[in-house]
């Protein structure tokens, strides 16, 4: 973008253009694979995800909270899967976690394709439930101009 005044004809002030969107998804027990071990009937979390596309990579920046968990959270993770599947880990997000945390991350290409398709998810992982006890889909990340 380029804004031109009658001082300046050529440009006065120019920024790049850059397609941004959000994501939030509620983490629930329920949705984690495989089922998680204890009482979850309280676990429940709630992750904010912001995407700014730059070129073929991308800024995320985000922000987790949970609370009833079976312990303390020794790890959260965005993973590449559908709905329903566990996955690889494309971007850690803690390492202890605390409800709140805030952080932010630059991707390539891959996880970009992933995340706009809609086969990420969210999960936070507890001693007792170590492969992840709850979990949350990310939709899919509309990132065009239009």
């Amino acid at each position: 973008m380029n804004v031109h005044t009658k001082t300046n004809p050529a440009g006065e002030i120019r920024d790049q253009v850059s397609p941004a969107t959000t994501l939030k998804t509620s983490l629930r027990a329920a949705q984690e694979r495989p089922k998680p071990k204890g009482k979850l009937g309280r676990a429940r979390g709630v992750f904010t995800l912001t995407i700014t596309k730059k070129g073929s990579s991308a800024v995320l920046a985000w922000r987790l909270t949970f609370s009833g968990l079976t312990g303390k959270a020794f790890a959260a993770h965005i993973h590449s899967g559908a709905r329903g599947k566990a996955g690889p880990v494309i971007v850690p997000i803690c390492a202890p976690c605390k409800s709140g945390a805030r952080g932010s991350a630059t991707v390539d290409a891959s996880v970009l394709t992933v995340l706009e398709a809609g086969r990420g998810y969210v999960n936070v992982h507890t001693a007792k439930n170590p492969a992840g006890e709850i979990r949350g889909q990310l939709g899919a990340a509309a990132l065009s101009i239009s």
